[in-house]
């Protein structure tokens, strides 16, 4: 790849290795890393939360082998990566989010999609430090030996510890007023199951840190998975269904106008290394090294 030119990849590149949060090396993700030492890239996250989960022989089984890696000239433009499990939840991959910061223009838009509870842009923390102090000292019991606790007393105090700060930030912090942007054919119901589905995630986490059977936990979330897809397509098929029945002869080309207009304009393709070290300067010869290379001639 050339080096003047910015990469942004991510793929489910099926590979372990410690540098990404795996527990071990694998021969695949050994290869993963030299592509990435030797295209001058960079990981953006290195793991603590899986990125895949799946149930097998009635495991959970967790791993890290989706990735995201970004070329040295883009690399710091990379923020805010974070594995999102409340997305996609019919699929056993997590949706992976993050932010790129671009020169130019920002398209601007009035829909607040920010995930914050609370509006801290003002507070002044140090005047705010005695009273949350005082408030946390009233939910959390004191004088506790953290290091003689048993695993499910621990368990309980790491959950009492974390109701009081948020029974504390709901008192002393105000609420941030923005409101999240949702597709317009989101129904209640599909956010009730939305719920469900994370509830029950949540549930199966707690059961493996207690060493709890899993039986029916896992029995219930294949349930709520079957249930919470089907509703799913059902849903925004017939929403794209009522979209199309409403077009008539104008509103088709109207809309498909608009997009064009609104759309950036296109980018030429990147250049490509070939194999004699080379750069591809044009469009036509980038696409004929794509096409040697996984469509070679046949002789």
């Amino acid at each position: 790849m050339s080096s003047n030119c910015h990469q942004l990849v991510g793929d489910d590149f099926n590979g372990w290795h410690p540098i990404w949060g795996s527990d071990r090396a694998n021969s695949r993700g050994n290869e993963v890393l030299d592509i990435v030492y030797g295209n001058d890239m960079f990981l953006c996250y290195r793991g603590h939360t899986p990125t895949f989960e799946t149930v097998s022989y009635g495991r959970v089984r967790s791993c890290y082998i989706d990735l995201t890696l970004a070329s040295s000239s883009i690399y710091d433009r990379i923020t805010d990566w974070k594995v999102d499990p409340s997305i996609c939840l019919s699929s056993e991959h997590r949706a992976v989010m993050f932010s790129v910061t671009t020169h130019g223009d920002r398209r601007k838009t009035n829909k607040t999609t920010s995930t914050f509870r609370y509006n801290t842009n003002n507070i002044k923390w140090e005047e705010l430090r005695p009273s949350f102090e005082a408030k946390i000292k009233e939910h959390v019991p004191q004088n506790v030996m953290v290091e003689q606790m048993q695993p499910n007393e621990l368990e309980n105090y790491i959950i009492s510890v974390t109701s009081a700060i948020q029974k504390t930030c709901d008192e002393l912090l105000p609420r941030s007023t923005g409101r999240k942007y949702r597709c317009p054919w989101w129904t209640d119901e599909l956010e009730c199951l939305k719920k469900q589905v994370i509830r029950n995630h949540h549930n199966i986490q707690k059961l493996r840190r207690q060493n709890k059977p899993l039986e029916d936990a896992l029995l219930e979330k294949e349930r709520l998975k079957t249930a919470y897809s089907k509703t799913f397509r059902e849903t925004s098929t017939q929403n794209l269904r009522d979209f199309c029945e409403r077009q008539g002869k104008e509103d088709v080309w109207f809309v498909t106008n608009r997009i064009i207009k609104s759309s950036p304009p296109a980018l030429p393709p990147a250049t490509l290394k070939t194999s004699d070290g080379s750069y591809t300067t044009t469009s036509l010869e980038t696409a004929q090294a794509l096409l040697d290379k996984f469509y070679p001639m046949m002789t």
